[in-house]
């Protein structure tokens, strides 16, 4: 990796239009984990579409033509963001080229730590959830307003400083293990076999779920069930990635429960426990992190990522 170029996966909203059920991404340049000189594209047989470069206006400055294979996108300086049109397309492969300033701001992570140049994935709820980096139709919810861009969530955070990629962030306020809704049309489903992007498994596998259930009265015994379910679901689907799964801060004895039963979990399957619970959030000082007593704001972010990059180092 170190000193050359490489594709990382590019980090992208995707929408669909109803009308036609016409598959739209967009990718925002700035919101990349590292500088980016190219995008690849990389389509299906008889894909016929389009890639718009828009300035920070929102005028259309230049336009490249989508077609089967491997296309590639020279970016201009002034690009903002990259709409690309696929038809009804879901296998596209999205790449971006590193720039000779990407890959600097990607060294400077340290290439001798162990998750250097690998990608991440998260299952979550709205702790993780950033509005249009989601799945489509999946929810947010942020009481917390200094929360305003997506380089303000954890795993944003931890990954850059990680000198990882972003791989998918399955996540969605409101969201647990016993099928609560994820959106007005779906509920849990098989998440746990929904963290990877075409072409691109996670290398690393964060799982911060169940807290929604544990407060909303589900009992114990019915939350570790169907957390153990997603766990076996993720440890099938993807065999070959380090599977981390994490606490919630302390704020109530359902959540203590809850702690409890994750830790057990970690160690029934031989998987990594990531215990946010003891990243020094506390029933003292908790307002200054978490103001509402469930969603962090930046502070609270920051926090828990720089302990979160402590403990995999």
């Amino acid at each position: 990796m170190k000193g050359r170029s490489h594709p990382v996966p590019l980090f992208q909203v995707c929408w669909e239009d109803t009308p036609n059920s016409d598959r739209y991404y967009a990718v925002n340049i700035e919101d990349q984990l590292y500088d980016i000189k190219k995008a690849v594209v990389t389509a299906p047989k008889d894909t016929e579409g389009r890639a718009v470069f828009y300035d920070s206006e929102g005028e259309s400055i230049k336009e490249y033509s989508i077609v089967s294979g491997e296309n590639t996108l020279e970016l201009t300086p002034d690009t903002e963001i990259v709409v690309i049109e696929a038809g009804s397309s879901d296998t596209l492969k999205l790449e971006g080229e590193l720039s000779e300033k990407g890959q600097k701001e990607m060294e400077n992570a340290h290439p001798d730590n162990p998750l250097y140049a690998k990608s991440l994935s998260v299952l979550g709820d709205s702790l993780s959830a950033y509005t249009e980096y989601i799945p489509d139709g999946y929810l947010t919810f942020y009481p917390s307003e200094d929360v305003q861009r997506v380089s303000d969530m954890w795993w944003y955070r931890l990954a850059k400083s990680m000198g990882m990629y972003l791989c998918k962030i399955n996540a969605s306020a409101g969201s647990g293990v016993t099928g609560l809704e994820i959106s007005e049309s779906g509920d849990a489903g098989e998440r746990g076999k929904e963290l990877h992007l075409p072409g691109y498994t996670p290398d690393v596998i964060f799982v911060w779920l169940g807290g929604n259930d544990a407060l909303a009265g589900v009992s114990m015994e019915k939350i570790m069930e169907e957390y153990h379910n997603i766990v076996q679901d993720i440890l099938l689907a993807y065999s070959d990635s380090d599977i981390y799964l994490c606490t919630y801060i302390d704020l109530s004895p359902e959540l203590t429960q809850l702690n409890n039963g994750i830790r057990e979990t970690a160690d029934e399957y031989g998987v990594q426990l990531m215990d946010v619970a003891d990243c020094g959030i506390t029933a003292e000082n908790y307002r200054d992190y978490i103001p509402d007593g469930a969603h962090p704001n930046k502070r609270g972010f920051r926090l828990i990522a720089a302990w979160m990059e402590s403990k995999l180092k």
